[in-house]
C-alpha cells in the first residue's frame, strides 16, 4: 500500500475532554493514520473534514444522523494536536494520532467550567466598624500645637464666641497674633465635640506600674466598656498633669491596642507617646502616679474599632476554567482583589489591618463575608495545553 498520504483507520473515536467538570456533552474527535515518515506534515488548526475517506474506501463519519452532522459542523473542529509514533519494521512510517477540538462557547463568551478546593486561606486582621474609625485620627498643625501648649486646660483653649462679654474679639486677636485658621483651631481643640459620645469616654482615674510599664485607667461609660475587646485601638486626647512637676501639657497619643480589661478597667499596652508637636515628647504614664492616684485632669478616651487578628482558615476556593483556540486578550484576565494600601500598593491580606483607608474597606469586608462573596485570591493564570490556551482564575470567600 501506498503510504505516501496518509491512509486512515475507519473509525473516530469521541474524546470526552470536558469530563472532569462533569461535561459530556462537548467532546473532541480522535482520529488515526498512518503516513510515511518522509511525508508526514501535520498542518495545526486545519479544518475537520466530515467526508474524509478512510484507507477502506468508506467515509469515516458515515455513521452520523443528519442532526448529529449538523451539530459536529457548528462546532467547527480543528487539529490542535497532531502524535505520531514511528512503526514498520524498519521505522520509516508514523502511525499519527490527530485530536481535533474547539474552544466551547456559552452564547458569545467563552464556557465557565468551575472546579473546587478545600484550602487553608488567611483571614485578616481588620478593624471592626464599630467605633469612630481610623479615618477620624485629626490632623493637627504645629502652629495649633505650639499655642495650646501655653494654656493650661483643653476647656481654655478656645473661648466661647460670646460678643457681649467680649470673649470673640480676644478670641480674634489671639488666632491673629498665632496665624491660626480656623480649621486648624477646631482640629486642635474642639474636634471632640464632633465624635460620637458612643465612642468615647473620659478617664476617671489610673495608674502607671513601673515594674511592668502598663497603664491601668478606668473610664466612666459603661456601655462603651462593654463592646471594647482586649486588642480594641483607641487614642487618647486632652490635658494632664506631669508627676512631680506639676504642669499641665496637652496632648494626643498615637493609636494603641487595649491589652486587657475589666469591667471598665482598662489595661493599655507598649506604653504610646505623647505627641506634643513644638515641645518635647513624653510617655503617656506621666499622666499617672505609681501609687499616688490619677494625676490627669481632663483626658478623653476615642475608641476606633474592635481589633479581629490574623486567622488561617480551612475554605472553600472556587477555580474558573476557560478555554480560548487563541491566545485570550489582556482583558480576559483578571488582577488579584486582594487589599490595597491609600497609595494603591498591592499588599497581602496577613500583612495589612483593614481600615477606611484600604480598598476594599473593613466595612466592606464584612459585609462580603456576611453575603458569602469571593475575591480574586492572586490573579488569572495562563497555560497552553493541547492546542488550546487555558486561563484559570482561583477565588477564595472572604472570611
Amino acid at each position: 500500500m501506498d503510504y505516501s498520504t496518509p491512509k486512515y483507520a475507519h473509525s473516530w473515536l469521541p474524546i470526552f475532554y470536558f469530563k472532569d467538570y462533569g461535561d459530556y456533552e462537548n467532546y473532541f474527535i480522535q482520529l488515526e493514520y498512518v503516513v510515511n515518515k518522509a511525508d508526514y506534515a501535520p498542518v495545526l488548526h486545519k479544518s475537520l473534514d466530515l467526508d474524509i475517506v478512510a484507507a477502506n474506501g468508506q467515509k469515516i463519519f458515515a455513521d452520523l444522523s443528519a442532526e448529529k452532522r449538523t451539530l459536529l459542523s457548528s462546532r467547527n473542529y480543528v487539529l490542535l494536536t497532531s502524535t505520531e509514533t514511528p512503526t514498520s519494521n524498519h521505522n520509516d512510517r508514523f502511525w499519527v494520532t490527530e485530536l481535533y477540538g474547539y474552544a466551547p462557547q456559552s452564547g458569545n463568551a467563552p464556557k465557565v467550567y468551575e472546579t473546587y478546593s478545600d484550602s487553608i486561606v488567611t483571614s485578616p486582621s481588620l478593624i471592626y466598624p464599630d467605633g469612630l474609625g481610623a479615618a477620624y485620627m485629626p490632623y493637627v498643625s504645629d502652629k495649633a500645637y505650639n499655642y495650646y501648649l501655653n494654656l493650661d486646660a483643653p476647656e481654655n483653649a478656645r473661648p466661647s464666641n460670646n460678643a457681649q462679654s467680649g470673649e470673640y474679639n480676644e478670641y480674634e486677636e489671639e488666632e491673629d497674633e498665632q496665624g491660626l485658621t480656623e480649621e486648624e483651631m477646631d482640629g486642635a481643640a474642639g474636634f471632640w465635640q464632633y465624635a460620637a459620645s458612643e465612642c468615647t469616654a473620659h478617664i476617671t482615674g489610673g495608674r502607671y506600674s513601673a515594674s511592668t510599664g502598663v497603664v491601668e485607667f478606668t473610664i466612666d461609660n459603661a456601655t462603651l466598656a462593654a463592646r471594647m475587646e482586649p486588642g480594641a485601638l483607641v487614642f487618647f486626647y486632652g490635658s494632664g498633669r506631669q508627676v512631680l512637676l506639676h504642669w499641665d501639657y496637652f496632648f494626643q497619643t498615637a493609636v494603641c491596642s487595649i491589652m486587657g480589661k475589666f469591667g471598665n478597667r482598662f489595661l493599655v499596652s507598649g506604653n504610646p507617646s505623647i505627641v506634643l508637636q513644638g515641645g518635647s515628647n513624653m510617655s503617656f504614664h506621666k499622666a499617672f502616679s505609681p501609687d499616688r492616684g490619677w494625676w490627669g485632669t481632663e483626658i478623653t478616651m476615642y475608641f476606633l474599632g474592635n481589633k479581629r487578628q490574623i486567622r488561617n482558615i480551612s475554605a472553600r476556593t472556587r477555580t474558573e476554567v476557560k478555554y480560548y483556540l487563541t491566545e485570550p486578550a489582556l482583558s480576559e484576565f483578571n488582577s488579584s482583589e486582594l487589599p490595597r494600601s491609600p497609595t494603591g500598593s498591592l499588599y497581602g491580606i496577613n500583612l495589612e489591618d483593614l481600615s477606611e483607608f484600604t480598598n476594599p474597606t473593613a466595612a466592606e469586608w464584612l459585609t462580603h463575608t456576611q453575603n458569602g462573596d469571593f475575591y480574586v485570591l492572586d490573579g488569572t493564570k495562563m497555560e497552553y495545553r493541547d492546542g488550546l490556551y487555558v486561563l484559570s482564575t482561583t477565588y477564595a470567600p472572604y472570611v
